[in-house]
């Protein structure tokens, strides 16, 4: 994927949240990787030279600064059109290089969002990236099932 094409990707995920109709996991943009790093597999060596140009590019244009006059390092990024996209690449680079992590990474429940999360509850059950979005739109469809059937045994 092109930085132009994540770029698209990125701004419709971040414009439609939980609203598109979701592609089946093979078919949207991280799925074919996602499913090979849940089952436990290498990604493809497309994925890792995309993220290490991505992460490159965002890294040779992030400065390191001391943060707050307490000897905390940070990157600053430039916030330009490619700051998502960095981000993203650096996220990710994080992600893989812990065990953990990876092992907590979920797709979202909701059968219109895309988005991934990491699932860091206790029992590991989380089911949506989040409650005030698709969690809530999804027991508000079910609430709204329930009535409606109850409704119509009722006139029957």
């Amino acid at each position: 994927m092109t930085t132009s094409g994540a770029l698209t990707t990125l701004s419709g995920s971040f414009c439609s949240h939980g609203t598109s109709p979701r592609p089946t996991l093979a078919a949207s943009s991280h799925g074919p990787s996602v499913s090979r790093l849940k089952r436990g597999r290498s990604p493809t060596a497309e994925d890792v030279a995309l993220l290490r140009k991505e992460a490159l590019r965002a890294a040779s244009r992030a400065e390191l600064a001391v943060a707050g006059g307490h000897g905390q390092w940070i990157w600053r990024v430039g916030e330009d059109l490619e700051y998502p996209v960095g981000a993203l690449a650096r996220s990710a680079v994080e992600l893989l290089t812990t065990a953990e992590e990876l092992s907590r990474l979920r797709e979202c429940a909701s059968e219109t969002c895309q988005w991934l999360f990491l699932d860091r509850s206790k029992s590991r059950t989380r089911r949506w990236c989040d409650m005030r979005d698709c969690g809530n739109r999804a027991k508000a469809r079910r609430f709204y099932e329930r009535t409606t059937r109850a409704k119509r045994r009722a006139r029957s």
